[in-house]
């Protein structure tokens, strides 16, 4: 227990030497100084303390230390793994307010399909002015497999009733 204390007194010791010096370098007045080292004492020693004992319990108890740099799950995309993933692509039910809007996105995606000899669905997504997931660009349609959409009306709007998309380098 006395290298905790010994830590702790050393980090303290640490702390207050580095407030001093910056304050006296910076002419800070007594009051100030004052108002300065009440915020180090709430904001980085005390949260300092409670770790150092916390980790000396759980040393204690259970043989364990608990680390400085918690262990957060990463948020980055793994980009390799989904263009890897084979599963089906899930397209979101698309609707339009009018058949005209409908006709026309369809008529572009065949278009392209023409053109292109397919269609990404993440074109689909930039026709219609939506920002697509980073997979939507290894999926997508043939002409042929465009030829059978239906633009039925549902409640008050109409709905792009596609096929299911298909891993694009199948086509390749």
């Amino acid at each position: 227990m006395s290298e905790v204390t010994n830590e702790i007194r050393e980090t303290i010791n640490t702390v207050l030497d580095c407030v001093d010096y910056c304050c006296n370098r910076l002419e800070v007045s007594e009051e100030e100084q004052r108002k300065f080292f009440d915020i180090v004492e709430k904001d980085i020693i005390v949260p300092t303390l409670k770790d150092t004992i916390m980790d000396a319990l759980n040393t204690a108890m259970y043989g364990t230390k608990s680390s400085k740099y918690p262990r957060y799950p990463s948020r980055r995309v793994d980009y390799r793994s989904l263009k890897r993933n084979r599963e089906i692509y899930e397209l979101d039910d698309m609707y339009f307010p009018t058949l005209e809007e409908a006709k026309e996105v369809l008529e572009r995606l065949q278009e392209y399909a023409s053109e292109f000899g397919q269609v990404t669905v993440g074109y689909l997504y930039e026709l219609i002015g939506e920002t697509s997931p980073y997979t939507a660009e290894y999926y997508g349609w043939r002409r042929i497999d465009l030829e059978d959409t239906e633009i039925p009306k549902e409640g008050g709007a109409y709905m792009l009733k596609l096929p299911n998309p298909t891993r694009l380098e199948e086509f390749t």
